[in-house]
């Protein structure tokens, strides 16, 4: 029965969270509302998160994120961030506005990636840099 209830609330996740935010609710309080609710990889899937674990990842497959999830009008750009952790490294990517700024708020295409290397045309974008924005 729950899973029924969730499949059927899914599809509305969107007009769900347009309704919370137009009546105040703090998005802290909506993702752990839906969390509670959904579940963690539904609520990603839901608010366009995606997460991907590989051993090597490229700069044509940034590419295809990125085209696959740009919305003309609205995004300018995508800003990649590249750190070091446990051994990994990840990469996070999100679109940029009108005027290059982060667009971070729940709904907004996000990539997180955890990877052992990456190709050596990402690894050219970046140099000596640990962030890259394509436009």
């Amino acid at each position: 029965m729950i899973q029924e209830i969730i499949k059927q609330l899914g599809g509305k996740i969107p007009d769900i969270k347009a309704w919370l935010e137009r009546n105040k609710v703090d998005s802290k309080e909506i993702a752990n509302l839906f969390t509670t609710i959904f579940g963690t990889e539904t609520l990603k899937a839901a608010w366009n998160y995606r997460e991907v674990e590989t051993d090597k990842y490229t700069f044509k497959e940034l590419l295809q994120w990125a085209k696959d999830n740009i919305q003309e009008g609205k995004h300018n750009g995508v800003a990649v961030v590249r750190e070091k952790a446990d051994g990994k490294i990840i990469l996070s990517a999100m679109f940029l506005g009108k005027n290059d700024e982060p667009l971070s708020s729940l709904g907004e295409p996000y990539l997180h990636v955890k990877t052992q290397s990456i190709d050596s045309d990402l690894e050219e974008n970046f140099g000596d840099k640990d962030m890259i924005v394509l436009q």
